[in-house]
């Protein structure tokens, strides 16, 4: 299932951060295919009293504002550190992002998150979970769309809509993904819906959900939260966590086999992130790797650290360059 949360490389949400309160003020994205940015204000906020604009070039009598071709609009540009700065790679670490990061949507939602003024820039995540996931869980444990809507105390219409991809009702996907992410939340739901439940299916819930701690607690419950190829580069990078630990990983493009990723190599930029990121996930023995990486390191608190996967952890001549 996947559930896991990531950053969203091309979305920004903007808050007036006053003495007391956040304002939600609008949110900046990133158009790939027209490179350009876009800037919209939240209507609430361009309609307020005390509204300001972010910047001169940005004023409030347009709701929209695009950028031109390639330029980031100077007011965020501002905000992220020069390069030059000696800190800048200590501060770039601490925040979870390699120093040679060049998105800047990805910079502001970091080191770009506060500044002079009082307005705060802050990333938005996203999760992978979909309807799809539900059918899965549903058709592992072998229950009926109306026993996971007893269990749960979810509207089964509801529950029907999702599945048929004709209903979006955020709260409720939203609902399911963190009883099925945190499966001890899912054992106290299902404790107080028990009388309700048939004692087989609660049987089969509270095994899944056992198991899932189970897995969690011995420590090979790895999360991948961001996946990317960095412009201009020959290296994947990797940032994952496991239980309190979030570390970067790198590998170099020479490192894995052209088969085990299914690329030719002089078309390296087209592995996209799903790629990679499903090669890590239904491998098991490529995600020890990673998993017994992050096992032998001590992560500070200050500092993400950062670890290249090297040819010699590919044990496995599979995974080796040919």
């Amino acid at each position: 299932m996947n559930s896991n949360l990531k950053i969203d490389p091309n979305k920004l949400h903007i808050f007036h951060e006053l003495r007391k309160r956040r304002i939600y003020v609008g949110e900046l994205t990133y158009n790939e295919t027209k490179d350009v940015y876009q800037l919209q204000y939240d209507k609430d906020y361009v309609n307020a009293k005390n509204a300001i604009p972010i910047g001169p070039d940005l004023d409030l009598f347009k709701m929209v504002h695009v950028s031109q071709k390639g330029q980031l609009f100077p007011v965020f540009l501002d905000r992220i550190p020069e390069k030059t700065n000696p800190a800048y790679k200590d501060y770039c670490l601490s925040q979870g992002i390699f120093p040679n990061e060049q998105n800047k949507i990805i910079l502001l939602g970091s080191i770009g998150i506060r500044g002079a003024s009082s307005f705060i820039f802050e990333p938005v995540y996203k999760t992978d979970f979909v309807a799809a996931d539900l059918l899965k869980i549903r058709e592992e444990l072998q229950i009926t769309q109306y026993d996971l809507a007893i269990a749960f105390d979810i509207n089964q219409a509801t529950l029907q809509r999702i599945e048929a991809g004709v209903g979006s009702d955020k709260n409720t996907i939203k609902l399911l993904q963190i009883y099925f992410s945190f499966p001890d939340i899912a054992l106290w739901q299902l404790r107080q819906t028990r009388e309700g439940i048939h004692a087989s299916i609660f049987s089969r819930l509270i095994q899944y959900c056992k198991k899932r701690i189970e897995i969690k607690m011995t420590g090979e419950f790895m999360n991948i939260e961001r996946v990317w190829l960095e412009n201009g580069s020959d290296s994947f990078y990797i940032q994952c966590s496991m239980q309190q630990s979030i570390v970067n990983f790198f590998f170099k493009r020479e490192t894995i086999s052209d088969h085990i990723v299914n690329c030719d190599r002089n078309n390296w930029s087209s592995i996209v992130e799903n790629k990679v990121r499903n090669l890590i996930e239904s491998d098991s023995e490529f995600k020890d790797i990673f998993i017994k990486k992050l096992k032998s390191i001590d992560v500070k608190e200050e500092q993400i650290p950062i670890m290249e996967i090297t040819p010699e952890d590919l044990v496995d001549k599979d995974y080796r360059k040919n």
